[in-house]
Parts: C-alpha cells; structure tokens; sequence
C-alpha cells in the first residue's frame, strides 16, 4: 500500500511531535544521537507547519512520515548575514544559476515501524510530481548513513561539506546535496 500525501495543518502537531519523538528514539537506541541535543527542536516543527512548509505522509488514516521544504535557500543556509557571496558559492558548486528556483529539503523522518518499506522513496518521488520546477538542496548529517545511503540511491548528487553556513557548530558535521532537474 502506497501513502497519500497532504500538507500538515494545525491539527496535526501532536501526531508530527509524537512521530518525531519516536524517530528520535529510534535513532537514540541505533546509536545515532544527531537529533538529540538542540536540532531539531519540536518548535522547528511547528514552524514548518504553521507556514505551510510540511508534507505528510499517511497510512490507514496514521502519520507515517514527513518532511518540511523551504523555499528561501539564502536565509535557510545564511540566515544571520543573508550573504549573497556565500550563496552564490553554494549555488555554482551545485551547478545552479543564481535564478534556479530551489527548495531547501528538510527534517525527513519515517517512523521506525514503517521504515524499509519505500515511504522516503515515495515521499520525494511526491514532492517531484508536485513541484517539477524546482532543484533541490538539503544538507545531512555526516553520522546519517541511512540517509545518505538513500539520498544517493535516489540519484542525488553530494557536493561537499560548507563550512560557512550559519548555524553555529553543526555546519561541519553536514553535507549538502542537490538534485539538479533543470540542467
């Protein structure tokens, strides 16, 4: 059975905090602790959902997985300078032109119990159906081998680690890659 798809609302915060709570363990326990200090906080969530900025993923009327997008790559990657010299940096090592249209991909989670069964397959296989015009970037911790492992089996492509970005001391435990639709 494939997932349908439909954008967070207000009431689901409880159900994405209860689903993130649960990745969070289940990372916790493989002993993989990227998400257990200050990134992500459940705030960040809300966030994402209250701006519209939360894809679903439901089976049996459950949540099951999610992932937020922005589409403001600048502030996302240089949120205190807004450094345009930086982001045109980014943006020619990913092979993209300073007016690609991009979405910023982010906080990807599949719960524990439904993992290995194409959910994070068709989640991205979504968001291209439904946002064709858009190239993509999303940085990934270093220590996230299951996510780079599928980021890479879906064709994405690892530009490198950027020790510039601005979020404090997490940006040298990252890499970003890019799906480029647009070449």
């Amino acid at each position: 059975m494939k997932p349908i798809f439909v954008k967070a609302t207000t009431h689901d915060k409880a159900e994405v905090a209860a689903l993130f709570d649960d990745v969070r363990k289940d990372l916790e326990q493989k002993g993989n602790f990227m998400w257990s200090g200050d990134y992500p906080k459940l705030d960040y969530l809300y966030e994402d959902i209250d701006a519209g900025r939360m894809l679903l993923a439901k089976m049996d009327d459950k949540i099951v997985g999610c992932i937020a997008y922005n589409e403001d790559p600048l502030n996302y990657f240089y949120p205190d300078s807004l450094d345009e010299a930086k982001y045109l940096s980014l943006l020619q090592k990913a092979d993209l032109g300073k007016e690609s249209k991009i979405i910023v991909l982010e906080r990807l989670m599949v719960h524990p119990s439904y993992q290995g069964r194409g959910i994070a397959t068709s989640i991205f296989g979504h968001l291209h159906e439904t946002m064709p015009q858009y190239d993509w970037l999303f940085a990934v911790f270093l220590n996230d081998e299951n996510a780079i492992r599928l980021y890479r089996h879906l064709g994405y492509k690892e530009i490198g680690i950027f020790p510039d970005f601005e979020w404090g001391g997490s940006a040298n435990e990252c890499t970003v890659f890019v799906k480029n639709y647009h070449l």
